[in-house]
């Protein structure tokens, strides 16, 4: 009875700790052991023995049965979970593939900040420069360092327009190639195809650029772009920018680069019309200060303009001019204060040219010249000589108003008669009021005479 007892203990236990197949087989082998006692025990009936494995086979397939069901159980909850996992996994992969994108993307974008932010210096350092030397010596530096490039160099056309000329780059080879006068025939190279044809031309590949110029002085380079600087349609040269690395130039940064190069090339332009602009205003002021010096010796030659001093009791005197040779000299080479200390020489200038000077001889008694009153007396000087210049253009201007009415004048009482002699008369008598005691004959011309020698008569 202990043994009938326990197999069904055992079996229990068993189907609940095995799979489907395992309490199968474990079913059976408790009805093959329980089939098994008669042989070792004479105590038990066939009737017993088949009431105890009829119990024991219901048992069993309950059992089996109840063991199916949790298996099944657990094979969907087992596959729900694998399910979930996936879809886990991949929410997980497609989220990883987002950071990756946004990390991307970040990372352009500061990359593209970083580009934008060297273009708003070297703008700000093209707009601030009108040395063209200086200019080009700095924008490529700062091209370089922003942009993180291996080499940058500026190329302006030459007045022919038949070469490019090298004016700036970066590094030891680019002072190599200044040092060698390095240039580039327009129209041939990425260089001179850029500036022939003003657009930008890009090298990812430097091996599969049939135009590009293979330059030993840079051998690292792996991808370039020549970039036109053009300026109110006109292309004064090319900005070519070099990297080690194979396809460092985007859309993006090739944007960025031409705007730049545009941005300089402007001040390149504003650079070179304010170069002529200043020639020209200089040449003018030349010519003006020629004028007003060849008026200032006409004026002073014809006499009219005496010498002028002050006595210490404040006494003006007017006396003939006798130029003194020794205080112009000193005048001239800015002696102010003389060997005795009292006497001071200030000149009274125009646009830079001496018209006379100004002698002051303080009493002894009154102690020598000081800084302040010598700077007064500069300043009064100055004001003189511009009181002096616009005295002179007033009296031409006067002449010059003069002499337009007086012509205005003969010619309407000339153009008043329409008869040959009347017109000759009027002409003659006008111009010899107008000249004072002056003779004036008028001839006129025979076109048909002509002398023996070639000449025509009058």
């Amino acid at each position: 009875s202990t043994l009938f007892g326990a197999i069904p203990l055992v079996f229990i236990v068993g189907t609940a700790v095995f799979s489907t197949r395992g309490s199968a087989i474990l079913v059976a082998a408790n009805i093959l052991i329980l089939a098994l006692v008669p042989l070792f025990s004479i105590h038990v009936t066939p009737r017993d023995l088949f009431r105890d494995l009829l119990a024991l086979l219901f048992l069993g397939v309950a059992l089996i049965v109840a063991v199916s069901s949790r298996s099944r159980t657990e094979n969907e909850r087992l596959e729900e979970a694998t399910q979930v996992n996936q879809k886990l996994q991949d929410l997980s992969n497609t989220l990883g593939e987002h950071i990756e994108d946004l990390n991307e993307r970040t990372r352009k974008l500061e990359e593209y900040s970083s580009y934008l932010k060297g273009a708003a210096e070297v703008s700000r350092v093209a707009a601030s420069h009108t040395d063209p030397e200086e200019l080009s010596r700095q924008v490529v530096d700062l091209i370089r360092q922003h942009f993180d490039l291996y080499y940058v160099g500026l190329f302006l056309t030459d007045k022919k327009e038949e070469w490019a000329v090298l004016r700036a780059g970066t590094g030891k080879a680019g002072e190599t190639m200044l040092a060698d006068n390095h240039h580039l025939k327009i129209g041939e190279g990425m260089i001179g195809w850029a500036v022939k044809y003003g657009e930008s031309r890009i090298a990812l590949d430097v091996g599969e650029d049939a135009v590009r110029f293979e330059n030993p002085a840079l051998p690292e380079t792996r991808s370039e772009g020549a970039l036109p600087l053009r300026s109110r349609g006109r292309v004064l040269g090319a900005l070519t920018v070099q990297s080690r690395q194979p396809a460092a130039f985007n859309e993006d940064i090739i944007t960025v680069l031409q705007t730049m190069a545009d941005q300089i090339a402007i001040a390149f332009d504003n650079a070179e019309l304010l170069a002529k602009s200043e020639t020209a205003l200089e040449a003018e002021r030349r010519a003006y200060g020629k004028l007003s010096q060849e008026s200032w010796r006409a004026l002073t030659q014809s006499g009219d303009i005496p010498a002028y001093g002050v006595t210490p009791k404040g006494k003006s005197l007017a006396f003939s001019k006798e130029e003194n040779p020794k205080e112009m000299k000193a005048i001239r080479e800015g002696q102010i204060i003389q060997k005795d200390g009292v006497t001071a020489l200030l000149p009274i200038k125009s646009r830079g040219q001496i018209l006379g000077g100004i002698r002051i001889t303080k009493n002894s008694e009154s102690g020598k010249w000081t800084k302040e009153q010598i700077q007064l007396a500069e300043t009064l000087s100055e004001q003189l000589s511009v009181a002096l210049e616009s005295a002179r253009l007033f009296d031409q201007a006067q002449r010059k108003a003069e002499r337009e009415a007086i012509i205005s004048e003969i010619s309407a009482k000339v153009g008043a008669s329409m008869r040959m002699d009347t017109i000759l008369k009027t002409t003659v008598k006008e111009l010899g009021k107008t000249l004072g005691n002056s003779e004036i004959i008028f001839h006129l011309t025979d076109p048909e005479r002509e002398t023996d020698n070639g000449n025509k008569t009058s």
